[in-house]
């Protein structure tokens, strides 16, 4: 499923209330999907309200926005993606931002710095960049190569990593 870009928004800093013009927020946003403006911070949307308003997550903490594009990348278990997949790529991205604020450039790998981007469920009509995060079959994958129409389970080897999520429970039956 493509990320829902519709209209426009505007956020004042402090909050958790986001306000749209032109959006149809009831229909295209879940609780649980997450909203960017820059493609590097992404905010938890905890409530959709009507067809103008959501409240995220947590309290806006950057600039104050008016008339502002988005994204909202649409992962939530409600859109059919598996609710454990989506813990870890939220879980994921947090770790990514927390790297992000304290400094750290992306990840150095043999190809260059990759940053993450989640892109919803898989498309075999778009282009995807090394670091874009889809879902295909309850699955994640992470595009380790330039793909177009390359399916993720047919050639995971050449051009996609599956993210798995590995779970351990300790000795008092807590997951770790």
């Amino acid at each position: 499923m493509l990320p829902y870009k519709t209209g426009t928004i505007n956020i004042t800093t402090g909050l958790p209330n986001v306000v749209g013009t032109g959006t149809a927020f009831l229909a295209n946003v879940r609780p649980g999907d997450l909203l960017t403006i820059d493609y590097q911070h992404w905010y938890p949307i905890a409530q959709v309200i009507d067809n103008v308003n959501l409240i995220l997550d947590i309290n806006y903490p950057d600039t104050t926005i008016t008339g502002q594009s988005y994204s909202i990348s649409r992962i939530s278990s409600n859109w059919g993606m598996n609710s454990n997949i989506e813990a870890e790529l939220v879980a994921l991205i947090d770790d990514f931002q927390s790297r992000l604020d304290e400094g750290w450039k992306g990840i150095k790998g043999d190809k260059g710095d990759v940053a993450f981007r989640i892109c919803g469920y898989y498309s075999a009509t778009r282009t995807y960049v090394p670091g874009d995060i889809v879902s295909k079959n309850s699955k994640a994958w992470i595009c380790i190569l330039l793909s177009k129409a390359h399916d993720p389970e047919e050639l995971a080897s050449i051009y996609w990593a599956e993210l798995r999520i590995v779970q351990t429970i300790s000795t008092e039956g807590d997951p770790t």
